[in-house]
């Protein structure tokens, strides 16, 4: 609570007492002020400027409305804590409650909204009575969730409804040698069965007299509840499993404007391709991408990924639309060659020598950012090869090119026939 008041606080009081316009009420209380001392009137330090007054300036009535007043918005104040805090309560209840806990609290939820919507153009009980009848409750239970409900809002019912009885809490004794050695056995990286941990454990207790030993699925569910999910997926499946349960973040490109930052990575299309040397293959496809509107900015085709075939597409990018400030790699042999990214600062590839050439990435003033290795989410562009991909390999003009993905998604027409490269630039240009 503040003693010190600005004219425009105590005008906004409309108290009787005090004058009604601002040059009276300045003229009233510089004259109190003159009688009170230095200390009841000092300059004020908000924007605007002005004075401040003290409470004990004002006649007691005035100090007395005043802090009536502070008492009443403090004690509001409070209520609307203790009531945001009452709902947040019950739906912290209902967000840990098992699904058939929610489901009853919907069915609850039903039968008190009909019970509200008949009590506006009826008694109450008549419509307990009709809603116990409709469906099939007891008259008790209905006023009982009457209560519940009592002081929230309506859309907070559902939570207010949500049954708070738990399960008993007790655990069965285990002798803590024996749990100790089924954690260690069946956190590993080999990932055992639970079953063949289990057993090992109960040939050891018997050996060395370790007792009592629960159920295998008691102490199964034990350690898990221990130890979490999160740390035995990393355990028993390694960093990258236990990365994925971090949900996946979501890019922005508000802030971004096109060409600052481009992507590139290589392709192997899925399909069998005659090169000019009659040779037949797969062929791979490097292309640059603009991270702001996701737009393939180049593209090379040859027989296998070199340095060359990146220079040509980074060539024709910056050819047709200049050049980046931002260019994202992979850690490829090609794509970090010295050619591409010699004398870079932070380089993780080949050996640095004082004789290495400057690379056409340094020369541009390209700042080049290796991603991280084996992680696609890391290049938008994996993204766009997904698409290519589809359109491409599966087009109808490639039937009977197609190869498949993988060993085991050949296709009936397998092997039929070969697409010259110089065909398929065409086709992908046109894509």
């Amino acid at each position: 609570m503040s003693d010190w008041f600005s004219i425009a606080d105590l005008l906004a009081l409309k108290s009787d007492l005090l004058p009604a316009s601002e040059r009276s009420l300045y003229r009233f209380l510089d004259e109190r002020a003159e009688l009170g001392g230095a200390d009841v009137c000092r300059p004020r330090a908000a924007q605007g400027g002005g004075r401040e007054y003290h409470l004990s300036l004002l006649p007691y009535a005035v100090q007395a409305q005043i802090r009536a007043a502070e008492k009443l918005d403090a004690t509001r104040q409070a209520a609307e804590g203790a009531e945001a805090a009452k709902r947040d309560a019950v739906w912290a209840i209902y967000e840990g409650a098992s699904a058939s806990a929610k489901a009853e609290a919907q069915r609850r939820l039903a039968v008190v909204r009909l019970v509200d919507d008949l009590t506006s153009s009826g008694p109450k009980a008549l419509a307990v009575a009709h809603a116990a009848a409709q469906f099939g409750e007891s008259e008790a239970n209905i006023w009982r969730w009457s209560r519940m409900i009592a002081g929230f809002d309506r859309c907070d019912w559902m939570a207010a409804l949500t049954p708070r009885h738990v399960g008993g809490t007790a655990s069965a004794e285990c002798d803590p040698r024996a749990l100790q050695m089924l954690k260690s056995d069946y956190y590993r990286p080999e990932r055992p069965s639970f079953q063949s941990c289990y057993d090992r454990m109960i040939e050891a207790a018997q050996a060395h007299g370790w007792e009592p030993i629960p159920h295998a699925k008691t102490l199964k569910r034990r350690i898990e509840k221990e130890v979490g999910a999160a740390a035995g997926i990393m355990m028993r499946e390694g960093r990258r499993a236990a990365e994925r349960l971090v949900p996946s973040l979501r890019r922005t490109r508000d802030h971004m404007v096109a060409m600052e930052a481009v992507n590139a990575d290589g392709h192997v299309l899925d399909l069998a391709v005659r090169f000019d040397d009659g040779s037949i293959g797969r062929a791979v496809l490097v292309g640059f991408q603009d991270l702001y509107s996701g737009m393939i900015l180049s593209h090379r085709m040859e027989q296998s990924e070199s340095q060359e075939l990146i220079r040509l597409a980074l060539a024709d990018m910056v050819e047709s639309w200049g050049i980046p400030q931002h260019c994202y790699f992979d850690n490829g042999k090609a794509f970090m060659s010295k050619m591409l990214t010699g004398r870079m600062k932070f380089r993780f590839r080949f050996k640095v020598k004082d004789e290495d050439p400057t690379g056409i990435l340094e020369n541009l003033g390209v700042t080049v950012h290796p991603v991280r290795p084996y992680r696609g989410q890391s290049k938008p562009i994996e993204r766009a090869w997904k698409d290519l991909a589809d359109r491409i390999s599966k087009h109808p003009r490639m039937a009977g090119a197609y190869l498949g993905n993988r060993p085991d998604a050949k296709p009936e027409n397998y092997g039929s026939k070969a697409i010259p490269i110089a065909e398929l630039r065409e086709f992908v240009a046109a894509e």
